[in-house]
């Protein structure tokens, strides 16, 4: 089962640094990630394990493989971030 995904979050993160922003575990169906950064591994910068990704935009998003571990949605030559670390 997945949280429900505040509407605020759809626009919001577009552009920022999202470091310690914990998005697993919700549907982030449409969220709009353009630009946004992520920095470090899982435990320390912003988590998007387990989130349904379908029709985001992240491109370009920088983050490393490992925080995009298990997405739904998500295919790895439609975005910048699968194998970028910081």
């Amino acid at each position: 089962m997945y949280k429900q995904t505040p509407d605020t979050w759809f626009q919001e993160f577009a552009g920022r640094d999202i470091s310690g922003k914990d998005f697993s575990g919700y549907d982030l169906t449409g969220i709009n990630l353009e630009a946004s950064i992520c920095r470090g591994c899982s435990f320390r910068g912003a988590m998007l394990a387990w989130a349904i990704l379908h029709n985001a935009y992240m491109k370009p998003v920088i983050a490393s493989s490992e925080q995009l571990a298990h997405c739904e949605g998500f295919e790895a030559d439609a975005s910048e971030a699968v194998g970028m670390s910081l």
